[in-house]
């Protein structure tokens, strides 16, 4: 803590404080890295994107059982995916008044 700017300080419970807009204004409170990036001598750091994988979706309607595959972060976003690629397929008025839909989603092979 040699190294730590004086207009950073420490609270009891580990956390870093710094009045970085002023003292007039809210005290920034957190890791000393968000403090730090607060007062401008830090740099935030890049945030990853996660890697996209390819999801196999499942799509079965009363008997009919149908598969596409999507690209996306998560099985979640491949499934919206794929009901925002059905509901312009059949419309969104058309698919309501038929039987429900449900949707699965694997990690394709």
């Amino acid at each position: 803590m040699s190294n730590l700017d004086p207009r950073i300080g420490k609270l009891n419970s580990g956390k870093f404080y710094a009045f970085a807009h002023g003292y007039d204004k809210e005290a920034t409170i957190g890791t000393l890295e968000e403090v730090e990036c607060a007062l401008g001598l830090r740099t935030a750091p890049k945030k990853t994107a996660k890697p996209l994988k390819n999801y196999v979706v499942i799509m079965r309607q009363g008997f009919d059982i149908t598969e596409t595959e999507h690209s996306a972060e998560t099985a979640a976003k491949a499934i919206s995916k794929a009901r925002d690629f059905w509901n312009m397929q059949d419309g969104r008025t058309r698919s309501c008044n038929l039987i429900p839909r449900t949707f699965r989603a694997r990690v394709a092979n």
